[in-house]
């Protein structure tokens, strides 16, 4: 591998790493998990559209929205982005698609954190969905377009999230020229955005005998607005980031010095941490109200028009969500946990970040095998496809399900008369 960063130091440290450390392993498994679940996400996709009993028709389009943001960040982890992370530092560099067409590993690593972010989201609509189909609940959205809104603010947001980091996107006016140096080490880049002009970068190289010029290239006039719309990032200093990093990892692997390797933070700043603690506390607060509202009506409110077969049905929508919301946080709880030991103790061990990166992308085996062996009638449907019965009808499925409570009638013709 050609190293880029000029902070590489040819050291005997490495010798001792082995192909578990490398990216070539890493990128080897992401691409060996993505050979199933893609294709699993895949029929999860088809049995959600063409299984889903008219019963659970309220679900459906939540159901099909959560699927396709876990599907986005399962192929995000395993093929767009395929990261390596060196833990305990905030630093990554990635190794799938991104990497290869040129994407900057800001904008993958923007990407990244909202793809985590809809995630979350979606636990809410999913959450809420149950909570407005209760009917003893009163203090529930009713209102269609209030629910549109009240989404649409959750999801922006997310989308706003990495802005609050202060590595976010910034409004410029076209005319406004910058300048971003990123220098100590013997490499300083001066990039002028002039108006309607194009991006020309000019490389200075520093010499024995004093700086050494390689450029300008003319710039190129380009047909543009007056107002011009771009997405830029933080133009900070990388190697003096890396710096931070090389005193806690001394001798990282050489995926280290690949040029898309990106350092966002230092460690251990304020913004960050509180952006993240005002991200969670809405995420966590707006699904705890859901779920212990949605909880307390189905299990200790009464109401005599509403039956207890009802109920039942009901409560077994809100455990699928339970469930479908346990399974990230299974996933990424070892991780976690490794991260917060590993930050507190300085330790890295790049076979380990490998390994804990690898069991946060099995995400998806686990959210799409819920999906088809926690809810019946998809259950029922796999099971028969299995065994080469294609007719398949998903309302029976629910019928044979209510009726498990023969006793439902007497209590209902009890309150009735």
């Amino acid at each position: 591998m050609t190293t880029y960063w000029p902070d590489y130091v040819v050291s005997t440290c490495r010798q001792n790493y082995t192909y578990f450390d490398s990216g070539e392993f890493l990128l080897s498994a992401y691409h060996f998990i993505a050979f199933f679940t893609l294709p699993l996400a895949i029929f999860t996709f088809f049995v959600i559209v063409r299984v889903t009993p008219r019963k659970m028709k309220n679900m459906k389009i939540p159901m099909i929205i959560a699927h396709a943001c876990s599907t986005n960040l399962d192929l995000f982890i395993t093929i767009l982005a395929s990261p390596c992370l060196f833990t305990p530092s905030a630093a990554g560099v990635p190794l799938g698609i991104f990497s290869t067409l040129g994407v900057s590993s800001r904008f993958v690593a923007y990407y990244g954190e909202i793809s985590v972010w809809m995630m979350a989201i979606n636990f809410i609509l999913f959450l809420e969905s149950r909570h407005s189909q209760i009917p003893m609940i009163r203090f529930k959205i009713k209102n269609h377009k209030f629910r549109l809104a009240y989404f649409a603010v959750n999801y922006i947001l997310a989308l706003m999230q990495g802005c609050q980091k202060g590595r976010g996107s910034i409004l410029y006016l076209s005319s406004q020229p910058w300048k971003n140096f990123a220098s100590s080490g013997g490499l300083v880049e001066d990039q002028k955005i002039s108006r309607c002009t194009k991006i020309q970068p000019i490389w200075l190289i520093r010499g024995l005998d004093g700086p050494k010029r390689r450029g300008p290239r003319p710039a190129v006039r380009q047909p543009c607005t007056d107002v011009h719309r771009a997405l830029f990032f933080d133009s900070d200093d990388q190697l003096e980031l890396r710096k931070f990093v090389l005193k806690r990892i001394p001798c990282p692997v050489v995926e280290f010095y690949e040029k898309s390797t990106l350092v966002l933070l230092k460690g251990r700043e304020l913004l960050p941490f509180l952006a993240i603690s005002v991200g969670m506390t809405m995420v966590l607060g707006q699904t705890m109200f859901f779920s212990i509202h949605t909880i307390y009506h189905l299990n200790y409110v009464k109401n005599a028009s509403v039956s207890e077969s009802t109920k039942v049905l009901q409560r077994r929508f809100l455990g699928y969500v339970a469930m479908q919301m346990a399974i990230p946080w299974v996933v990424l709880a070892g991780p976690i946990l490794y991260s917060l030991y590993a930050d507190r103790n300085d330790y890295y061990n790049q076979a380990f970040n490998n390994f804990s990166e690898l069991f946060m992308a099995i995400h998806g085996l686990l959210s799409n095998s819920c999906t088809l062996f926690i809810i019946k009638p998809y259950r029922v449907f796999v099971r028969n496809l299995t065994r080469g019965k294609i007719d398949f009808n998903s309302s029976e499925t629910w019928a044979g399900t209510i009726a498990i409570a023969p006793h439902v009638p007497v209590r209902l013709g009890s309150v009735s008369g």
